[in-house]
């Protein structure tokens, strides 16, 4: 009984496995990018809420920064979280 599958010459099957390797690739490229965009406005959200927490509270970076995570941390709130709500009241609060 003859098979009913049909032998690829090795060039095609090598062709087709390169743009099968693109089309990954791409969607992979397409997904780093939206990440990346959202990780770099998230970074300015941070940055700019340790500089209202530095100002409102006197502090240095590292340590206004600390207590955005702290707060964070024990509200279980995500940091951009935090930020975002700094920004928004235009400051820590008590």
């Amino acid at each position: 009984m003859p098979s009913a599958s049909r032998s690829v010459p090795p060039d095609e099957l090598e062709t087709a496995q390169v743009d099968a390797l693109r089309v990954m690739t791409a969607d992979e490229l397409c997904h780093e990018v939206v990440t990346l965009r959202r990780a770099v406005v998230s970074n300015r959200q941070i940055g700019a809420s340790v500089g209202v927490v530095m100002h409102e509270r006197g502090l240095g970076y590292d340590e206004a920064l600390a207590l955005l995570r702290r707060l964070s941390q024990d509200t279980n709130v995500p940091l951009v979280q935090v930020a975002e709500t700094v920004l928004r009241l235009g400051h820590l609060g008590s």
